[in-house]
Order: C-alpha cells, then structure tokens, then sequence
C-alpha cells in the first residue's frame, strides 16, 4: 500500500508510527528488525513527519535514529521535524536544539504558519522577526480587536495574488517562511500571514480551507477570527478573506472592504455559488464545537446516562474554550461541568436543558455562524482606522468624508445610492454628535489636514 504520509513519535526507546489508513504502530527500536520495517514504510510515503518533545536527549536519539536510517537505505533521506505545536517563544529558548537537529541531519521543519514542510531554521526566524514587528506596530496604535483586525487586514493584503513560476515550489507562495522574501503569493500565503499577525497580536486566529467542487482546481483559504471587542461590544467569529480583497495593481482595493468580518454563513452561500464549499475542520475550535453538539443531539436518545453525560462535559469543555476566548461570562458552564463531575449518573435530560439553556441565552452558535457587523460598527471601525493609516501615508490611503463614503457604497453595496447617503450621514451625524452635513463634513476634512501634518512631520523627524 502507497502511503500519502506517516508520521513518527519518538518515545523513549520505542518509536510510535502513525499512517494515513489510521493504523497505529508502536515499535522497538532495540529490535533489530524495527529500522527495516520503518524504511520500507518511509521510502513508500510521500512526505514524513517526526515529532517529538523538544529537548536535547530526544534530538540526540532523533539524530542517531536518522543517521541508522541512513546508513540502513545508503541514501540521505529528509524527514519533516513537526514543530507545529511550539509556539514563537518555545522556538527561540529551544534554538540551539533546533540547531543541532538541522546541523546533524537532512531535514526540514513544519511551521505552524506553513502550508508545507520545507523551512530551514533561519527561514523561521526570520518569520518570526517579521511578524512581531508587525505585530508591534499595530499594537502602538491601541486600537480595538476589529480595529486591529481591520488595519492588519489592510497591511496583509497590500500584494498582489502572483503564482509561484513553473520551476519553483508550491511552498514559495504559501509558507510564510518563504512569502516574506518572495514575490509570488496565494490564497494559502495570505491566510497564513494574517493568522500570524492577528494571533501575535493576541486575536485569536485560524485558518479555514474551501474545498473546490472542481477536482482540477486548487482549494481556496481564508480566515476566521474570534473577536472579543469590548469597545464595540462585539462578541463571536466573523470570517475574513485578504485573497478576495488583495491589491489589483493600483491602491483601489483600500476603497472595498466586502470580504472584512463577513458572516461565516453568507460566506458560505456567496462560496457555494463560485463552487467553494466548507465541509469542516476538526482542528478549527468552532466547528469541533458544533460538530461535538450535534452527536450529542443525534445520539442522545439511544445512550444511557453515563455516556450522554460524558459528551456533555465534552462539549462543556469546548464551550469554555469558546466563550473564554470572545469574553462570554463561563460561570455556568463551570458550575453544570462541576455537578456532572460529582456524579455522572445524574439524569441526562437534567443535564441537557441546562446545557441548551447556557447554548441559547448566550447566542453560541449565532456568534458563530450568523455573526453580522453592524453598519455604524464599520464606519466607526473604518474612521478610527483610516485617520490614522492617513497619518502613515496620506497619498495611499485616502481620508475624507467622500472617501468614507465611497468606501462605505463599495462594501455595502445598494441600488438606491441617494438612500444610501442618507443612512451613512445619519450613522456619521449620530456617532460624532454633530448635526448637520457641513459640520460632519468640514470635521472630517478638518480632521485630514490633522493627519497629513503628521504625515509629514514623521517624514522629516526620519529624514
């Protein structure tokens, strides 16, 4: 059998194999016959993942594992070291460790913001140099999480979609090992580098995969983050797309923000109707919450106590996850976790209408799936963005009440452009507390001068 991938997990002196057909594999290495059978695994797989804790005993039996590898096949064969799971800061305290594994073999790393296995040590960290400065500078600002979101959805976008050429990887515009110093980026490129930014800056970030109904063509990626905005009062995930909003030669795409903090469901119908549909991830929190509920609903009346009890303490557990990240009260949830933990037994049906009730009350899965920001939300987001992106350069991104405007008539887009300009002079009037036309106006315009002599006045403090 042809293998699409194993993985390997070192433990002690045994190796645990993992392959695609979901068999699992503990083997020995003191056994004579074990390197043997693990080669013939490998050499029938197309890529090879080894993971292991991080520290120097397993990198020195990783290293003497690989070397009896290769001595065994007589060839220099590369495995992919999964590093997935560390974060930015464990990379760093564990470098020189990290060091001694690619000193001392063939092999690659699997970063967590790459779409496939090929980075070399340096590659990630220069990503990681990348991001926290990016991520620095969007924190200096102070702003909100969707204002967050919405300047570094700006600061993503600003290339252009360009495909890797004939001759190169497919990693060359979609890790971001290799996006940061290449000219070629993809969807996979852009999703990646959003996740990074937003989760550095401490928005918690993933990244969902459209799977094209067209088998020819390539998959489509795009974001979702989970938003806890208490200056806008904004609670849940709204899904982002910096591919569909990316720069077409000129700065026009800084005038259109239709695929900023969309609604996870209108998403999903605008997708299925250019053949993207979602069919799931169980790593992405919110869909493995929602998929937890519904085998609880579906199996609910054929299981006994215990086991029904069981799965509501998983889906407890996911919910805290959950609502702890977009800053929902889990008081509820931790005191029905408690009483199911003191006695499992209890009557599931008890357990049920309490735990639909903390469902309900709190909205869960409209803060997933029908999350919509409201339109007073965008011109504020937009106005507290803008004047300070205008700030940074006035001639990229434009600032006045017309440009608003003209920003605002592109993402929500009307057949009726006079009602339209009425609704975004009101929404405007109401949220700066001014009363008329000229006063918002001349505010606004007021407000650009402001900006553009900071503008230049940054220019000549660097200069």
């Amino acid at each position: 059998m042809i293998l699409m991938y194993c993985t390997i997990i070192f433990n002690d002196n045994q190796v645990i194999l993992f392959s695609d057909n979901g068999k699992n594999e503990i083997l020995d290495l003191s056994n004579s016959s074990t390197l043997g059978y693990i080669f013939s695994k490998v050499i029938n797989s197309c890529g090879t993942f080894v993971k292991f804790p991080i520290n120097w005993n397993n990198a020195k039996k990783f290293c003497h594992f690989y070397n009896k590898i290769c001595c065994y096949s007589n060839t220099n064969y590369s495995f992919a070291v999964d590093i997935f799971d560390l974060s930015d800061d464990e990379i760093k305290s564990n470098n020189d460790i990290l060091k001694y594994i690619e000193d001392n073999t063939n092999c690659y790393f699997k970063y967590k913001y790459d779409t496939y296995a090929s980075a070399n040590l340096n590659e990630i960290n220069a990503a990681i140099d990348f991001v926290e400065t990016q991520a620095a500078f969007v924190k200096k600002y102070n702003f909100s999480q969707l204002e967050s979101l919405m300047f570094i959805y700006d600061m993503v976008r600003d290339r252009e979609y360009v495909k890797e050429l004939e001759f190169e990887g497919l990693d060359v515009s979609r890790n971001i090992t290799k996006i940061i110093t290449s000219s070629s980026i993809v969807c996979s490129g852009f999703a990646n580098m959003f996740s990074a930014i937003a989760n550095k800056v401490g928005i918690y970030t993933e990244n969902i995969i459209w799977n094209n109904v067209d088998a020819f063509c390539h998959n489509h990626a795009s974001n979702i983050c989970y938003v806890n905005d208490s200056k806008y009062d904004i609670h849940g995930v709204f899904e982002f797309d910096a591919t569909k909003g990316c720069r077409r030669k000129d700065n026009s795409y800084l005038m259109n923000y239709s695929f900023f903090a969309n609604c996870f469901d209108d998403t999903k119908i605008l997708n299925k109707d250019i053949g993207l549909l979602y069919n799931g991830d169980v790593n992405n929190l919110f869909y493995s919450l929602y998929e937890k509920y519904n085998k609880y609903l579906n199996s609910f009346d054929k299981s006994i106590n215990l086991v029904s009890n069981y799965k509501a303490l998983q889906i407890l557990n996911g919910l805290i996850d959950y609502m702890s990240i977009i800053g929902m009260n889990i008081k509820e949830c931790i005191n029905l976790k408690n009483i199911i933990k003191d006695n499992n037994m209890i009557d599931k049906t008890k357990i049920r209408v309490r735990l639909d009730n903390i469902i309900n009350s709190n909205n869960i899965f409209d803060s997933i799936f029908n999350n919509n920001l409201e339109v007073s939300d965008f011109i504020n987001i937009l106005y507290n963005v803008r004047r300070v992106q205008h700030s940074i350069d006035k001639d990229k991104y434009l600032y006045s009440f017309d440009d608003l405007y003209n920003i605002y008539r592109k993402s929500f887009k009307s057949n009726d452009n006079k009602d339209l300009f009425g609704c975004f002079l009101e929404i405007c009037i109401l949220s700066y507390n001014y009363f008329d036309y000229d006063d918002i106006f001349k505010f606004i315009d007021d407000d650009a001068l402001k900006m553009k002599l900071i503008s230049v006045l940054r220019r000549v403090k660097k200069n």
